[in-house]
């Protein structure tokens, strides 16, 4: 099923690097695709990988247009391939420590609800 989410709608970027990852890739990304929390964007950096990567990735990116990839020619490292992501991102990205929470939860809406009360207290 081909997911289809309008711009206006996102109220998150999830920002992924990958480098060589084929052997869990899938699995990482089926975990975001498969929250129940739907309106997000999902920028991933292909971080110079010689593996399957690419092929895996265009092959979600095809499936579910929420997925943007951004390709590094190089492995340029984590840091600077996420912060690319971050640049490309059309909604505001969440705090650092958030990515950990939602990472870390079967499903991550609930955690969203949460950070929003969090911010319009000014943390």
């Amino acid at each position: 099923m081909k997911e289809n989410v309008k711009i206006k709608s996102l109220k998150v970027s999830v920002i992924m690097s990958v480098h060589n990852g084929e052997k869990y890739l899938r699995k990482a990304i089926e975990s975001i695709l498969n929250q129940t929390f739907r309106d997000f964007e999902f920028i991933i950096v292909n971080d110079g990988s010689i593996d399957k990567t690419e092929d895996i990735l265009d092959d979600y990116a095809k499936q579910d247009s929420r997925i943007k990839i951004i390709k590094n020619r190089n492995n340029i490292g984590l840091t600077k391939s996420l912060n690319k992501a971050i640049q490309k991102a059309k909604v505001n990205i969440l705090p650092e420590w958030m990515p950990m929470i939602f990472l870390c939860q079967k499903d991550w809406k609930n955690k969203l609800n949460s950070w929003k009360r969090i911010s319009k207290l000014g943390y």
